[in-house]
């Protein structure tokens, strides 16, 4: 399987505009025109949210921001991905608890902004139709693989599908780590049976 990505490739990837065929990152400076280093700002509002969370007190962050953001969670994932498939992804505790904690620290990190009187600059550099053809493809790969696994199938037959059906190619694999899946010609697989 493919090495974990770095933050920055999965920004590259996840920070585009494809429709104006952008790659967005934001900068964010102080009153003085001083840059703060977000990565920072969001490690330390990351640890400070676990820490009120894990609290045994009760606080703002346990008592209302993480019921907001979790009722957020489940409309807004009903809405865009329908009952059923919210249902699905939000029976996966890791993932439910990774967006959550994801909404909850947009929150603290925009009042942290609004604190602080931060500028927030978008910055946008082009980027190429094949570049963005590409993610797309790697990203609608690794949504198929996801529902496939849900849905307990093997995703190994999912990939060997999408490349016989040319929805996908060997670089495409490549880039997800899935090079060494053994793809077998249509009329093999019709002589095996």
């Amino acid at each position: 399987m493919e090495e974990p990505k770095s933050i920055d490739e999965l920004l590259s990837i996840s920070m585009i505009d494809p429709v104006r065929h952008k790659r967005i990152s934001i900068e964010l400076t102080d009153s003085d025109k001083d840059t703060i280093n977000l990565a920072d700002v969001v490690q330390k509002l990351s640890q400070w949210v676990s820490d009120k969370l894990s609290d045994k007190e009760l606080n703002a962050c346990k008592q209302q921001v993480m019921p907001l953001m979790a009722q957020s969670m489940v409309r807004t994932l009903s809405h865009i991905l329908g009952a059923d498939l919210a249902s699905m992804m939000l029976g996966i505790p890791v993932l439910r608890e990774s967006i959550l904690r994801s909404m909850i620290l947009g929150f603290y990190l925009l009042k942290f902004i609004q604190k602080h009187e931060l500028d927030v600059t978008t910055l946008e550099t082009d980027i190429s139709e094949d570049e963005i053809s590409s993610i797309m493809r790697t990203s609608a790969i690794s949504d198929v693989l996801v529902r496939a696994a849900t849905l307990g199938l093997d995703p190994k037959d999912v990939v060997r599908e999408l490349v016989r059906s040319g929805r996908i190619n060997q670089g495409d694999l490549e880039k997800l780590g899935l090079e060494n899946i053994e793809i077998e010609p249509e009329e093999d697989k019709k002589e095996s049976n």
